[in-house]
């Protein structure tokens, strides 16, 4: 049996010098390495079976990344995992200065690897597609901005304009065409709401006090067709009407009236904006309305609005009768209807008025304008039936004409012979719409 040679440890040694750079304590091999190892073992072949004998490295490598995870590439590579040749075990004697290159890592690694490398690959999808318009948070960013945007320019510039658009031409050519025998309250309102908006354009629109107009006359006379007619007059508006005996129906409820009427008008009012309140038959309202009407108002006018107009109109028959009487009076000494101005008529509502509904609103200057208006005649309701039957694009016929006359009411002052309408022209529509499908067929 030939005798071994004894085992040359220089690489060993040489290897506890670096080792104690890097606080590593290990052993390389179990066993001495054969001659025939030894003469072998600086070729490549004599490498990977030498170390492949004895040492377990994917083990190895385990403990080693465990002891030290940052420096332990510098030393060992990595097999590959389909089982290929092992990475040698380079420059185990000298000292590493120089970064080492990157190397494949183990089996174990591997696939760590590959998430990593997944990882990212989305993350550079990520930065690509970053931003408003890629991701879904990003979506709902873009419509907040697109909306933020609409808004900006469609209300800023509203804002920037910000004007009642009141039409005075319009609300001028809807009385003179519409309206008859009430030349005292088309001057009245006509004259008022041109004042009002001609002293808030000089005021720029700023310190804007509501205002107040209380319609008295008879049924029929064209209250509500004069208010119909303000309303259009303007080409914004915010309109809230209250039919008193229906909305305001039950007289035990004067103090939630009272409390909920401000509540009301001022939850309804929109900014920069015409916003009318119309109050009909106000004079069947409960006490309780007229007192939360009365707040509401003077709280207005306390809040100095800007850009915001609030027009109430208050439609009512008190002192109809007595407006008809001073009318009948003033023809009977020798006026003319047309003569009559709202001087000789004005004070017949407004003396002894302490009584009235009105009366509270009067004293405490809650009224901006009074308007009265006169009576009908025969020869007005003639004209409310031609202009009705040709609102409805009729062909106009005497005929008709007659038939409406026939079935309407009409008295004569004592000493007159001019006849007057009871009902004024507010029942002319529904005969009208009668008689001419009577005549369709």
């Amino acid at each position: 049996m030939t005798e071994e040679e004894p085992m040359d440890i220089s690489l060993e040694d040489s290897f506890h010098g670096n080792s104690g750079k890097t606080h590593l304590n290990a052993t390389i091999a179990t066993t001495s390495p054969s001659r025939k190892e030894r003469k072998h073992i600086s070729s490549f072949e004599a490498q990977y079976q030498y170390h492949t004998r004895n040492i377990d490295i994917p083990k190895l490598q385990r403990q080693i990344h465990k002891e030290m995870p940052f420096q332990s590439n510098k030393i060992y590579g990595s097999p590959q995992s389909t089982g290929k040749t092992y990475t040698r075990i380079r420059n185990m004697g000298k000292k590493q200065n120089s970064p080492p290159k990157k190397r494949r890592r183990s089996d174990d690694t591997e696939e760590c690897d590959e998430g990593e490398d997944k990882k990212k690959s989305l993350r550079a999808q990520g930065k690509k597609k970053s931003g408003i318009f890629y991701n879904n948070s990003g979506k709902m960013g873009l419509w907040i901005v697109l909306i933020a945007a609409f808004f900006v320019l469609r209300f800023g510039i509203h804002f920037q304009s910000c004007s009642p658009k009141f039409d005075l031409t319009k609300l001028h050519s809807g009385l003179q065409q519409y309206v008859f025998g009430q030349h005292i309250a088309s001057g009245i309102v006509e004259t008022a709401f041109q004042m009002y908006f001609n002293h808030s354009a000089q005021r720029n629109h700023t310190d804007i006090a509501p205002f107040v107009l209380s319609f008295h006359g008879w049924t029929g006379v064209g209250k509500n067709l004069i208010t119909s007619i303000i309303v259009n007059s303007f080409s914004k508006q915010r309109v809230q009407m209250f039919l008193v005996p229906l909305h305001f129906a039950d007289p035990l409820k004067n103090s939630e009236y009272a409390s909920k009427v401000p509540i009301w008008v001022k939850s309804n009012i929109t900014l920069c904006n015409v916003n009318i309140f119309i109050f009909d038959e106000i004079d069947k309202a409960p006490s309780g309305v007229i007192q939360g009407l009365h707040d509401v108002i003077v709280d207005l006018r306390n809040l100095h609005l800007n850009e915001t107009w609030v027009i109430f109109l208050l439609l009512s028959n008190s002192r109809g009768g007595s407006i008809n009487k001073k009318l009948f009076s003033e023809v009977a000494s020798g006026k003319t209807r047309d003569s009559i101005t709202m001087e000789d008529i004005i004070p017949v509502i407004t003396d002894s008025s302490e009584d009235e509904w009105y009366g509270k609103l009067l004293k405490d200057n809650i009224i901006d304008q009074i308007v009265p208006f006169l009576p009908l005649t025969y020869e007005h309701v003639k004209l409310c039936i031609k202009r009705d039957v040709l609102r409805k694009q009729k062909k106009f016929s005497e005929n008709v004409m007659n038939s409406v006359l026939e079935e309407l009411n009409f008295f004569t002052p004592q000493d007159q012979s001019e006849k007057y309408s009871y009902t004024g022209c507010k029942r002319v529509s529904d005969k009208v719409d009668l008689h001419l499908s009577k005549n369709e067929f």
